[in-house]
């Protein structure tokens, strides 16, 4: 797997870390008094035994949900902006493309053509000889 699907797949995991304890201590804090905790592990089972309450605690664990998931929202929206931002900060005039970097390389470029990547190249090859 490369560094940036794997970068992906961490920001992803992290995410639902995240937003799985939100959620899960939204509901622990907002119906300690409407279901017992078997109720709440039989609903983290499967979502059917929310019908097997009365009409009136289905209608506030529903609400429960419905607001945990608001704030799962928002967590992610702000999860969004932060990385609109960091990509902002991303991009480049003069990108430095991979058919520059060989024809760079292959060509034998004098420095004062050369990009500061490949300048950076140079400086490490002298001083490790």
């Amino acid at each position: 797997m490369g560094a940036l699907t794997q970068i992906r797949v961490l920001g992803g995991t992290v995410s639902l870390a995240v937003c799985s304890a939100v959620l899960s201590n939204y509901l622990r804090e907002h119906l300690a008094g409407v279901i017992t905790p078997a109720e709440f592990g039989a609903i983290a089972e499967t979502f059917g035994a929310i019908e097997k309450l009365g009409p009136e605690r289905v209608a506030k664990v529903r609400l429960a949900f419905a607001e945990g998931y608001r704030r799962q929202f928002q967590i992610l929206t702000g999860f969004s902006g932060a990385a609109l931002l960091a990509a902002l900060f991303l991009i480049s005039r003069h990108p430095v493309t991979v058919k520059e970097v060989s024809r760079r390389r292959d060509g034998g470029v004098a420095d004062a053509e050369a990009g500061p990547l490949e300048v950076r190249e140079e400086v490490s090859k002298t001083a490790q000889v």
